[in-house]
C-alpha cells in the first residue's frame, strides 16, 4: 500500500468531486481556484473533468470558469464506507460497541465459474477486518455480512446468503491459541501504523491554522487534513481494545481528528466534501 504524501496535493479527481453541492451541482470556478489553491494546474483538472463526464457521473453545463459540473442522479453523494469506518472505530473505542469475544470464521465454496465472485468476496471480506487463514477461510472478530451487504459491490449480492459463518469463544491455528499472538501473526498492522502516522503528520501541520473565512482555502484545508486520514482508515482492521496495545497510536490520531475536523466544518460552505464523516450508518 502507498502511503499518502501530506506534502503532495490530492488528486484532481478528488478534487472535483469535493466541490459537489447537496443539489449535485459543481461551480467550475470554484473547482479550478481549489486546484489552484492546492498548487494543481488546470489541465490535469480538466482532463478529471473530461473522464467524469466519460463515466456518465456528471455533465458540464457551460464553459470554463463560468460553467458547471451537474452529477448524475444514481450518483452517490458521499461514500458511506468512510462514515461507517469512523463510527465503528469510535463506538469500539468508547465501548459502546464492545467485542463479544467471538471470532467469526467464514467460509465458501464457489466454483471455477465464479470466479469474480470468489475474487470479490475475498476482497469484501479482508477490506471488512478479516483475514486468510486458510483458502476460502478467513477470520475476523465481527460479522463480516453487515458491510458486506451495505457497502460491498459484489457482482452477485446474494452470494451472501451462502457464506458459511461460525462464532467461536476459543481458536487454535497451528498451535497458536492467544487472541494476541493470533493478531500478531495474522493482521499485519504495520502498514495501519504508517498510515496514521501520515494522518498524525497532517494533523501536527494542521493544528496551528486557523478555520480560514475564505470557502476555497478552507476547502482545501478539508483535503489537506482528510486524505491521509481517509487513506489510513481504508485499510484499519478496526479490531477490538482487547486484543491491541495499550498504546496504539491510532486511537489517539482518530480523536484528535474528530476534533479538528469538527472545528473545520462548523459553519462549512453547503459542499460534499464536509459531508463525508457525517453519512448514517446502516
Amino acid at each position: 500500500m502507498s502511503i499518502p504524501d501530506v506534502d503532495a496535493p490530492p488528486a484532481p479527481r478528488t478534487i472535483v468531486e469535493a466541490c459537489f453541492d447537496s443539489t449535485g451541482h459543481a461551480s467550475l470556478r470554484f473547482v479550478y481556484d481549489l486546484a489552484s489553491t492546492l498548487g494543481v494546474d488546470d489541465q490535469p483538472v480538466r482532463l478529471a473533468i473530461r473522464r467524469i463526464e466519460a463515466a456518465g457521473l456528471a455533465t458540464q453545463e457551460g464553459r470554463g470558469r463560468n460553467g458547471v459540473l451537474v452529477r448524475s442522479g444514481a450518483t452517490p453523494r458521499t461514500d458511506p464506507v468512510t462514515a461507517g469506518r469512523l463510527r465503528r472505530a469510535l463506538a469500539l473505542e468508547d465501548e459502546s460497541d464492545p467485542w463479544d469475544g467471538l471470532w467469526r470464521l467464514t467460509a465458501f465454496s464457489l466454483p471455477e465459474g465464479r470466479r469474480a465472485d470468489r475474487d470479490a468476496l475475498r476482497s469484501g471480506l479482508s477490506r471488512f477486518g478479516g483475514v486468510s487463514i486458510a483458502p476460502a477461510l478467513f477470520l475476523s472478530t465481527n460479522d463480516p455480512r453487515p458491510p458486506l451487504r451495505h457497502y460491498a459491490a459484489l457482482p452477485d449480492p446474494e452470494v451472501i446468503d451462502q457464506l458459511i459463518v461460525a462464532e467461536v469463544t476459543r481458536i487454535d491455528i497451528a498451535g497458536l491459541d492467544d487472541p494476541s499472538a493470533i493478531l500478531a501473526r495474522y493482521w499485519d498492522l504495520g502498514p495501519v501504523r504508517e498510515a496514521y502516522g501520515a494522518a498524525d503528520r497532517a494533523l501536527a501541520r494542521f493544528a496551528a491554522i486557523d478555520a480560514a473565512d475564505d470557502p476555497v482555502r478552507r476547502a482545501a484545508d478539508a483535503l489537506i487534513l482528510s486524505e491521509p486520514f481517509a487513506a489510513a482508515l481504508a485499510i484499519d482492521p478496526l479490531l477490538p481494545n482487547a486484543l491491541l496495545p495499550a498504546d496504539w497510536p491510532p486511537r489517539q490520531v482518530r480523536r484528535r481528528f474528530v476534533e479538528e475536523w469538527s472545528r473545520l466544518t462548523h459553519g462549512a460552505p453547503d459542499l460534499d466534501l464536509y459531508r463525508q464523516y457525517a453519512a448514517e450508518t446502516p
